[in-house]
């Protein structure tokens, strides 16, 4: 009888083993994509920078600058879209910009329009995280489908690996490539399991809840999703014959509302219409939501807050979602927590498949595609970072052009070690180039504080590949030998 439980136990556990790798398998290229660029898309803000280093910055934009931003709007535009953002200058990204939904400019400190903004790649690089490219709401189910994956090869980890707890903190260095990367997969995946799991499970969930409330509104609303919306983020308020614009009066009683809040980007709803009204996006202290909502009546008179701070406990976690995800909820501590904490999940979900790949105990071409696709994918977001700065070339169709042009290197090469050391070497190259480049066009502009950083993350990140490369060739040289 203790037998038969035991080899019940040994199958159920073979199974869920087995069922691990399967998955792991079927989504490691998509989880490593998705995990990379995600990682670096926690400084999306800095790259937005780095795209364009001579818009003017600042610290602080007045009520008056505001009210002058969207004036000069509405003499740029003929007709206006429903809803005009002015996103406040913070300390983390210290210049504004106007946006209404298909147009923007960064604005002067006076108010008026500076430059139309443009940040392809770092476009590119969100919306390959986030839909990987494909059409909006399609792209980002599928992606949240990913998540969900994500969160079963967590839980499907833990319980098939008896030991994983045991010997979290043992690591054997040394000996055989095979054993140190099982050990560090395994180690990785135990020391960041809390983080792993909520990103997971936040990732599921931008996608999963359009889907969500289709089904709620179907079920409960009467088809009505504009209803069911309201009660989850707060309704609109309902306003006719609205007056003139007030910017400074707004802002005037915000102040005089909630002393604690920190404006972060105003919005003017339905402008230039009979139902115009304002509202101001402001971060609490101490709170993870997004912002709260405070409405104001077109001449400023305060109409109260949409309630993501003191709503529904659901609404609450909603609106917290998205700094949690993204780690934008802390300081510069907190963004390089989540990109090592990222990076950790993107060895994780390589180091998986180069495991079953070594398991199988043959070399062909699926050996490499991958080795192709992992080293390419760096390969791919340097070249259509340097296309769109050297030639001003659509960054989208940048990446998939030298993504796909590394996948052919496999048919061509057929040798792991030398498609990923000749991969390195032109990723290091293109990226050499980049930064000669973007010193000539800038300046001095390369001096400012923000700038230089990434400037440097990137020669650091060079000299990293140099040093990788050698290691390739050795071993390069021992196939051959």
């Amino acid at each position: 009888m203790i037998m038969k439980k035991l080899n019940i136990k040994k199958i159920i556990i073979k199974k869920m083993f087995d069922a691990h790798s399967a998955v792991g398998l079927a989504v490691g290229a998509i989880m490593y994509l998705i995990c990379l660029t995600g990682s670096l898309a926690v400084f999306y803000p800095e790259f937005e920078r780095w795209e364009q280093p001579d818009a003017a910055e600042y610290n602080n934009l007045s009520p008056a600058s505001i009210t002058q931003a969207y004036q000069e709007y509405l003499t740029q535009v003929i007709t206006p879209e429903k809803s005009v953002y002015v996103v406040l200058p913070t300390a983390e990204v210290p210049r504004a910009h106007l946006s209404d939904g298909k147009q923007e400019w960064w604005l002067n400190q006076d108010g008026s329009l500076g430059s139309v903004i443009k940040k392809p790649w770092t476009e590119m690089l969100q919306e390959l995280h986030i839909q990987l490219h494909l059409p909006e709401t399609f792209g980002l189910i599928v992606v949240s489908f990913f998540g969900i994956l994500l969160a079963h090869l967590v839980i499907s980890g833990v319980l098939t690996h008896s030991r994983i707890f045991k010997d979290a903190f043992t690591l054997n260095w040394g000996g055989t490539g095979q054993k140190q990367q099982i050990d560090l997969h395994n180690r990785l995946s135990v020391w960041g399991l809390p983080f792993h799991a909520m990103i997971a499970i936040t990732g599921a969930f931008f996608g999963l809840v359009s889907i969500l409330i289709l089904i709620a509104a179907s079920a409960f609303y009467d088809n009505d999703r504009d209803a069911l919306i309201a009660d989850i983020y707060g309704a609109e308020p309902v306003i006719t014959n609205a007056p003139a614009l007030d910017i400074e009066r707004s802002f005037a009683n915000l102040a005089i509302a909630d002393s604690q809040a920190t404006p972060i980007y105003v919005v003017v709803q339905n402008i230039t219409t009979s139902k115009q009204f304002v509202e101001i996006a402001a971060t609490l202290p101490q709170r993870l939501i997004y912002s709260e909502i405070y409405q104001f009546h077109a001449d400023g008179e305060y109409i109260g807050q949409q309630g993501m701070a003191n709503g529904p406990i659901g609404r609450q976690a909603v609106y917290s979602v998205y700094r949690l995800h993204f780690g934008h909820f802390g300081n510069l501590a907190v963004k390089i927590v989540y990109l090592v904490m990222g990076l950790a999940l993107t060895y994780i979900s390589v180091s998986g498949i180069n495991i079953w790949l070594n398991k199988r105990g043959k070399i062909d071409n699926i050996n490499y595609l991958w080795s192709s696709f992992v080293y390419g994918t760096p390969f791919a977001l340097s070249a259509s970072l340097m296309t769109s700065i050297l030639f001003d070339v659509s960054a989208h169709q940048s990446f998939w052009f030298a993504l796909v042009a590394s996948l052919l290197v496999a048919g061509l090469l057929k040798n792991v070690s030398k498609i990923s050391y000749s991969l390195v070497i032109c990723t290091v190259g293109v990226l050499l180039i980049t930064l000669v480049v973007y010193g000539i066009n800038y300046g001095k502009l390369i001096l400012i504080p923000a700038i230089t950083t990434i400037n440097i993350c990137l020669l650091l990140y060079v000299a990293l590949m140099i040093l990788h490369s050698r290691q390739l060739k050795n071993e390069h040289r021992k196939t051959i030998n």
